[in-house]
C-alpha cells in the first residue's frame, strides 16, 4: 500500500514512491499517516460509533466504543533531565524505559506502538471506554467513497455536534436544490 497523504505538503511522486512501503499495523492504523483504514471507519460507523466534523474536507474524527477499555497503555511521558532539582519528584508514578522492559511495554491509548525510547519515562494507566481516532478520505478507493456517500445520503452515519460536516469530504457534491429547501 501507498499512503494517500504521502507528497502532500511537498516533494511530489518522488516522495510518495520513497522510503518503505506503508501498511496497515496492527492497530489498524497507516504506519505513515496514523489513520484507521477503512475497514475501521466502516466498523465504527455500523457499530454507531459518532464522526467528529472538521473544517478540513479530507479528514474526520471517529470516536466510538474502545474495545481494549480497561487494558494497559503508556497514557503519558514526561521528559525531564537528571540534573533538574525536580526530576525525581516529577517521575514519581512513572517507569522508565529500558532495553529490558522497552518491548514489554502496552501500547498508546489509541492502540498504537508507545514509540518510546531507552531513557525515556512513561505512565502506564488503563485504556479509557471510549477512544477517538482519525481518518483521512485518501484512504479511500472509489467503492468505499461510494459506499460513504451511499451512507450518508441514507442518513446512517452518526455526525457530532452539529450534526452535519461542516465542510463536506472532498467528493462529496451537495445536492443543490435539497441544500436550497433548507434555506
Amino acid at each position: 500500500m501507498i499512503c494517500g497523504r504521502r507528497g502532500e505538503g511537498g516533494g511530489g511522486i518522488a516522495e510518495r514512491l520513497a522510503g518503505p512501503e506503508d501498511k496497515w499495523d496492527d492497530a489498524g492504523t497507516c504506519s505513515f499517516c496514523g489513520s484507521i483504514s477503512p475497514d475501521e471507519l466502516f466498523r465504527a460507523i455500523d457499530a454507531g460509533g459518532e464522526l467528529g466534523p472538521t473544517d478540513k474536507n479530507y479528514k474526520v474524527y471517529v470516536e466510538d466504543e474502545n474495545v481494549s477499555a480497561g487494558q494497559p497503555c503508556c497514557d503519558g511521558s514526561i521528559y525531564i533531565g537528571d540534573d533538574d532539582p525536580r526530576a525525581e519528584e516529577s517521575r514519581r508514578g512513572y517507569t522508565q524505559v529500558t532495553s529490558e522492559n522497552i518491548g514489554t511495554l502496552p501500547p498508546s491509548p489509541d492502540g498504537r506502538p508507545h514509540g518510546h525510547k531507552v531513557g525515556d519515562w512513561v505512565h502506564i494507566g488503563k485504556m479509557p471506554a471510549r477512544r477517538t481516532r482519525k481518518f483521512y478520505f485518501q484512504h479511500f478507493d472509489a467503492a468505499e467513497k461510494g459506499r460513504f456517500v451511499d451512507l450518508l445520503n441514507a442518513k446512517k452515519i452518526k455526525i457530532g455536534y452539529p450534526g452535519q460536516f461542516y465542510r463536506l469530504p472532498f467528493f462529496v457534491q451537495r445536492d443543490v436544490a435539497q441544500h436550497n429547501s433548507l434555506k
